[in-house]
């Protein structure tokens, strides 16, 4: 396994593809060495390990410093990727990419899939119906809200008899406010 850092010089040796930059090479202790310098640490390196285990650098410009790090990050995250499926024995796909069918127009694979089982329209009125429930609950005062939370929303809800001996009332005046509450509610909402 070795370090090898390709540091931009303009009396480098080793010529870009384009022809428009010279990169000097630093292999090991002496690419080591420079990079802990202020200079080294200034510049800006894509870095990647390749097929044999070695750490490969070379310079970028600085206005290409995001688009490096940003493909950086996204190597990173596909080595983790990769890493969850090794260890899980398990094959990781995207749901969302695009397919070619020889013939056809490219489909997205969104459209592939459907959930048979779950009725999306009822699931949207659904939420609908308890997004007007909460604003509706906001609305109650807070002597009117613990009624309700404590009798329908907690963890464990009471029974009546057990919330009006816990308030100090007779059960029937309990369940009198308990109704004008629910009244209350169905008119918000």
């Amino acid at each position: 396994m070795s370090t090898k850092f390709y540091i931009k010089d303009d009396n480098g040796s080793i010529l870009s593809i384009d022809g428009k930059t010279r990169y000097t090479l630093l292999e090991g202790k002496a690419a080591y060495d420079f990079l802990k310098t202020d200079d080294g640490r200034r510049r800006c390196f894509h870095v990647e390990i390749d097929e044999n285990g070695d750490k490969l650098g070379i310079e970028a410009s600085h206005e290409k410093e995001d688009k490096v790090k940003e493909y950086e990050a996204e190597q990173r995250h596909a080595r983790y990727l990769r890493d969850i499926e090794v260890e899980c024995k398990i094959t990781v796909f995207s749901a969302n990419m695009l397919v070619s069918v020889a013939g056809e127009d490219d489909i997205e694979m969104l459209e592939t899939f459907a959930d048979q089982e779950t009725d999306t329209e009822s699931e949207a009125l659904k939420e609908l119906s308890l997004e007007a429930l909460r604003a509706a609950l906001q609305k109650l005062s807070p002597a009117e809200y613990d009624i309700v939370h404590q009798l329908y929303l907690a963890e464990t809800p009471v029974s009546e008899r057990q919330l009006a001996t816990k308030l100090g009332l007779p059960q029937k005046t309990l369940n009198c406010r308990k109704m004008t509450i629910l009244k209350k509610l169905e008119k918000l909402i």
